[in-house]
This record gives C-alpha cells, sequence and structure tokens, in this order.
C-alpha cells in the first residue's frame, strides 16, 4: 500500500512538457520558436484557417475577373450599337431609345446602365421629352457628386428643367451644381444665373436679386460679359 502511495506521489510532482522551459536565447527567438510550436500544436486548425483565406482569395479573384469582363463585353456591345445606321438617323429617337432598352436587358453591370443613360438624355432631349432627360442627368448628377461630370450633369439637369418649366425641380438642380463646385469654377456664373431665372420666375424677386448680384461680384473667369449682361438685365425685371 505504502509503495503505490509513494508511485502516486511521484507521478504528481512530473511536470507538464514544456518544450520552451529551457529556452536560453533572446526574446526575439524566443517568441518566434514559441510561435512554430504553437502553429505545430495546432496544426489543423492553422490549416483550417489558411485555407478559408485562400478560398476567400480566390472566390474575390474570381468575382472581380468576372466583372471585368462583363464590364467590357458591355463596352464591346455599345460601342457596337452606336455604329448601327438608326443610332445615327435623324427622326429615328424613338427607335433608338429602343434599342438602347434593349441593349441594357442584356447587358446590366454599372458601366453599361450609366453609359446608357448618357446616351438616353441625348435621344429624349431630340425627342423633346425633357423632364425625362432631366430625371437622367439628376441621376447622373448624385452618381457622380462632386465630381466634374457630376457638377456637368447637375447643371444640365436644371437648364432641362427649367426649359419643362418645371422651376422646383430646376431649383434644386442648380443648388445641387452649386453644393458640389469648387470656388473656382469657371461656370459657377451660369449655373447662379440659372439658380436666379428660376426664382424670378417663381415670384421669389428678393432671392433672385441675391443670385443675381452673386454673378455680377465673381470675377471674368466665372462670369463673362454675355453672363453678366444677363445678370443685368435681370436684375432690372427683378427690380420693383
Amino acid at each position: 500500500m505504502s509503495r503505490n502511495r509513494t508511485r502516486r506521489e511521484r507521478k504528481s510532482e512530473v511536470v507538464e512538457f514544456d518544450p520552451l522551459r529551457e529556452y536560453e536565447k533572446g526574446t526575439a527567438e524566443y517568441y518566434v520558436a514559441s510561435l512554430f510550436f504553437t502553429i505545430r500544436a495546432h496544426y489543423r486548425l492553422v490549416l483550417g484557417s489558411l485555407l478559408g483565406v485562400v478560398l476567400v482569395g480566390l472566390a474575390l479573384a474570381i468575382f472581380v475577373t468576372v466583372r471585368e469582363n462583363t464590364a467590357r463585353a458591355g463596352q464591346v456591345a455599345f460601342e457596337k450599337l452606336l455604329k448601327e445606321p438608326v443610332m445615327q438617323a435623324e427622326g429615328a429617337e424613338k427607335t433608338a431609345l429602343t434599342r438602347l432598352e434593349e441593349f441594357l436587358a442584356r447587358h446590366s453591370d454599372h458601366a453599361s446602365r450609366e453609359r446608357t443613360r448618357v446616351y438616353r438624355i441625348h435621344y429624349l432631349r431630340k425627342s423633346g421629352e425633357l423632364y425625362r432627360a432631366a430625371e437622367e442627368s439628376i441621376h447622373l448628377a448624385r452618381e457622380f457628386q462632386n465630381a466634374p461630370l457630376g457638377i456637368y450633369f447637375a447643371a444640365l439637369a436644371g437648364y432641362l428643367y427649367e426649359q419643362d418649366g418645371k422651376w422646383p425641380e430646376s431649383q434644386e438642380a442648380f443648388n445641387l451644381a452649386l453644393s458640389s463646385m469648387p470656388e473656382d469654377t469657371e461656370v459657377k456664373g451660369q449655373v447662379l444665373l440659372g439658380l436666379g431665372r428660376g426664382l424670378l420666375h417663381m415670384g421669389r424677386k428678393n432671392d433672385a436679386t441675391s443670385a443675381f448680384e452673386k454673378v455680377l461680384a465673381l470675377p471674368e473667369s466665372m462670369a463673362p460679359d454675355d453672363v453678366r449682361l444677363l445678370a443685368v438685365a435681370y436684375l432690372l425685371k427683378a427690380a420693383p
């Protein structure tokens, strides 16, 4: 009985195995060795994690490749579409719009949708559908907000809404253009002029006068002579 007790006592004194217990090199070397020991001790978990990372990376690479190929195919198909006689014929705007819709049914990637919107604006304007053209323009303005393209399409939407007599929408578009453009933008005078015209048509003469005065306060690079003359003419019209 005493022998069994002695064996149990000796067994309890055995220290758990630590391969790095007597490692005498520097701290950096110790942590490197400890890392490799941990990897070896949990190699299944490590291999599983690495496999997961590889699979995610592979899936991402496939996704990017497919998207690029889709966009490239859409661009080639669109260039081919534009060469069709109907896309260049006068008076065939309705047919051209139909062809654009058919193109979108086959190519729905982001680049193809935005490219189609640009040409829809062109054909809608030529067919006299100014409101629909303005709606396409304002979509692109928001899509490219704070970029030169966004400013252009916001200003274009303002003019199209104005031509269609949609003054509140015109104001919103011109304000979007102004809020997106830097202080030294060359077309700032023209946009302020459009904003003032809309305010004047809506009966807000004081606000319109303020817009026209801002035009006259701009340097010539942003408000050339023709814009200034129009601003003066509208100021006279807004005067009580």
